[in-house]
């Protein structure tokens, strides 16, 4: 089921902190559909999360807990939610932190009240994002905290546009050849800032550098 909120106040949790009705209402109806949840999918939190779940840590753990109560649907479903990264890119306001989960934008609350969190971010080279050879975009998917497992080694997805733009994992061949485009572009970028771009080396040819 996909619910159309285009125009809508959808926000869970009200400024003070209180569950707003429209979140009861919510999970009244999701419990009286008589088939099995396996997934809920909130988008983006900024919507749901009510005004100060990305700015105060106990207004985002009362969004937090009013998406938690979606676990106890039948079926007992995962419930995902898409948030945003820091316009920054990296770290935590300075943009100079090592650690991962500091990309997530807003409080640490957000981070602290999930499960696990994942970033996605564009495949680069040097600055440039990296696309296969056929054209698709290529991400870099990082599970930066996680209650469940011990570290997880980062996965490359391709955005395949052959089947609607849907991810799925990059072959060897093609994270082989992304990681030769990313090793040339930083070569390149290197021979420019000593002698100009004339003295760049070829680009891989086995994948494009095309924008998004």
């Amino acid at each position: 089921m996909v619910a159309p909120l285009a125009g809508k106040d959808v926000a869970l949790v009200n400024a003070d902190g209180e569950r707003e009705p429209r979140a009861q209402d919510l999970l009244s109806r999701l419990e009286h559909d008589p088939g099995k949840w396996s997934a809920v999918l909130v988008d983006p939190l900024s919507r749901f999360g009510g005004i100060g779940a990305e700015t105060d840590n106990a207004l985002a753990t009362r969004a937090i807990q009013a998406l938690e109560a979606l676990t106890a649907l039948n079926g007992n479903p995962a419930v995902i939610m898409a948030h945003h990264v820091r316009k920054s890119g990296t770290g935590k306001d300075s943009g100079k932190s090592d650690n991962p989960a500091d990309l997530v934008r807003g409080s640490s609350a957000i981070v602290d009240g999930a499960r696990w969190v994942a970033a996605m971010s564009p495949v680069r080279g040097s600055g440039e994002r990296l696309h296969t050879a056929d054209g698709n975009a290529a991400v870099r998917l990082e599970v930066v905290k996680t209650n469940y497992t011990g570290p997880l080694a980062p996965a490359v997805l391709v955005l395949d546009r052959e089947h609607h733009g849907a991810l799925r994992l990059a072959t060897k061949a093609e994270q082989t050849a992304l990681a030769a485009a990313a090793d040339a572009a930083a070569a390149r970028r290197k021979a420019e800032k000593k002698t100009g771009p004339a003295a760049a080396p070829p680009r891989a040819p086995a994948v494009s550098e095309s924008p998004l």
